[in-house]
């Protein structure tokens, strides 16, 4: 099953209303930052072995990709502008919240796809074993 990004524009622009200013000095399109935060987040629920496709509801992304989008946001626009303004501190603090957003994906995760999330159930890093078999001089 495809999952697709649960947030869009207008979700960020009511959620923090500095972002409608800046939107509106510059590109006027936020989807860029939305896009690059879902393609972190995928490639990194994918490096981390965590079955995205098993989460329950795409909903339990928002809060991560909230945190990441307004991140990025906020980073591109104090490289821009000044670093050392207010913007700098909104993309450190947003930041810090993706990563414990981050943590909070794996609990929501349906590993028996039954529709019951499994409490005790922690997914782990993969294992990649190279070998090419036994070698034979002669």
């Amino acid at each position: 099953a495809r999952i697709y990004a649960p947030i869009g524009q207008t979700d960020l622009v009511a959620r923090h209303s500095d972002v409608a200013a800046l939107v509106s000095a510059s590109k006027g399109n936020l989807q860029d930052y939305i896009d690059s935060a879902w393609t972190e987040l995928l490639g990194r629920l994918y490096a981390d072995a965590v079955p995205y496709w098993q989460i329950r509801t795409p909903s339990a992304l928002r809060e991560w990709m909230f945190a990441r989008s307004f991140a990025l946001i906020f980073r591109d626009y104090a490289t821009l502008l000044d670093p050392g303004d207010r913007y700098m501190e909104h993309a450190d603090r947003y930041e810090l919240q993706a990563d414990k957003a981050y943590d909070k994906i794996r609990s929501r995760i349906d590993i028996g796809e039954d529709n019951i999330l499994e409490a005790d159930a922690k997914p782990i890093s993969p294992i990649i074993m190279l070998t090419s078999g036994p070698r034979r001089y002669r």
